[in-house]
């Protein structure tokens, strides 16, 4: 048996509804973290299930149209509707690996390295972007103008234009591990080492982490608040101030539907009545 807060890895979760949210997780044993193995949950109201357990690396899962979808190390995908399964084998064939999927405007799109995006179209993955070699991307999001924004390693963030990366300018090196489009032309950025930025394409703020040294991994929208996953607590962006929400540990926040999930090393919870009531998971593997 393994089962939180000790024997699973959470590492991702996808919110389908105001009802139904599905959970990535890998076990952990006597040594460490076992990728090769990706147990998949259903969380039906408070009750979680093993809906399936895949014996190789699930990079990402995201929701589309009423549909979860699931990329596999070999950049194949696959597909559940919420009564049946359709497995892509081969259509990563063409496609680097994919570390992410992201919903655009109704479209799946698979996050890659050497600054590549996909988008899944006619069952396959087509690329949007150019090959940019050895450059690392983290996160793409939809801004309210219909641009795309794209975080990376080293210090990137850009605005697709074609199928060219337009970088903007900042003053930093570290990995932007998400970005959260504010208005036509502004942006909140997460990184490495505490890193917190707000800013425009013509100027960007650098936030006082507030002691925190950990890796900020996302900051998402969630009932007027912007909230900051800080490895350790949960902040909100009160103008350009840091101040705790929750001293609840998050790796990653996860919003939509009105709700408010976090994953961290140790399990899953949700925000519900003014407090996190952990989910949790449990699953038999021979």
């Amino acid at each position: 048996m393994f089962q939180t807060p000790d024997g699973l890895y959470p590492t991702e979760i996808a919110i389908k509804d105001e009802r139904t949210i599905f959970i990535l997780a890998h076990p952990v044993g006597d040594g460490p973290v076992d990728i090769d193995t990706s147990v998949l949950f259903l969380v039906d109201g408070s009750e979680a299930s093993v809906l399936r357990v895949f014996p190789y690396e699930i990079t990402g899962i995201t929701c589309c149209n009423g549909s979860l979808y699931l990329v596999d190390l070999e950049a194949d995908l696959h597909t559940f509707d919420g009564e049946a399964w359709q497995d892509f084998t081969g259509s990563g064939s063409d496609a680097v690996r994919i570390n992410a999927l992201r919903t655009l405007d109704e479209v799946v799109v698979g996050v890659a390295g050497d600054g590549l995006l996909y988008r899944w179209h006619g069952n396959n993955w087509q690329p949007i972007t150019e090959v940019v070699t050895d450059l690392y991307l983290y996160d793409v999001a939809h801004g309210p103008d219909g641009k795309i924004w794209v975080a990376a390693e080293r210090g990137h963030i850009s605005i697709l234009s074609g199928r060219e990366l337009q970088r903007i300018p900042i003053d930093t090196d570290v990995d932007i591990t998400c970005v959260l489009p504010l208005g036509d032309t502004g942006f909140i950025l997460t990184g490495w080492k505490a890193t917190l930025i707000i800013g425009d394409a013509t100027r960007t703020t650098f936030v006082d982490p507030e002691g925190h040294e950990l890796a900020f991994l996302n900051v998402v929208h969630w009932n007027g608040k912007l909230l900051v996953a800080c490895s350790v607590d949960i902040c909100v962006l009160n103008s350009t101030r840091l101040e705790l929400f929750s001293p609840h540990p998050a790796k990653r926040l996860h919003s939509g539907h009105g709700r408010l999930l976090c994953n961290w090393e140790n399990g899953v919870a949700e925000f519900i009545g003014e407090r996190w009531i952990e989910i949790p998971l449990s699953v038999e593997i021979e």
